[in-house]
């Protein structure tokens, strides 16, 4: 995975940085990354993050700046699928997955209201 990066290009014309805490399997230790996503395809794939990101949601609340926004309670791993996922980045996707990575992002979808069958787990789920 792109795990050495510190800047990961989910869509490369991104008009909004995320903030993620990524451990590192092989270090364990915690690194910082940043994904660039485009707002508009995250407002499609969820309701929770398209009220996030409305004029008048939480994100918009906070000042703009060069950072970004911290979204260090997810699931990095598991983020970037989703992203993936929301951006048609289907070529990117790990084609097997550990139990661990599958929970992390069934947690993930049911947070963010996106159905598990948009993320191809949805058989015999549920």
């Amino acid at each position: 995975m792109e795990d050495q990066q510190s800047t990961i290009h989910v869509d490369p014309s991104g008009d909004l940085s995320l903030i993620v805490e990524w451990k590192d399997d092989d270090t364990k230790a915690t690194i910082t990354k940043t994904f660039v996503v485009s707002s508009n395809a995250l407002c499609l794939a969820s309701p929770v993050w398209k009220a996030t990101l409305d004029s008048h949601g939480p994100w918009a609340k906070q000042t703009s700046n060069q950072e970004g926004f911290r979204m260090l309670e997810d699931d990095a791993e598991a983020l970037l699928i989703l992203l993936d996922v929301a951006h048609l980045n289907f070529d990117r996707i790990l084609s097997t997955a550990t139990f661990s990575q599958l929970l992390q992002l069934s947690i993930l979808c049911d947070k963010c209201m996106t159905p598990l069958d948009w993320c191809g787990l949805g058989s015999g789920v549920g």
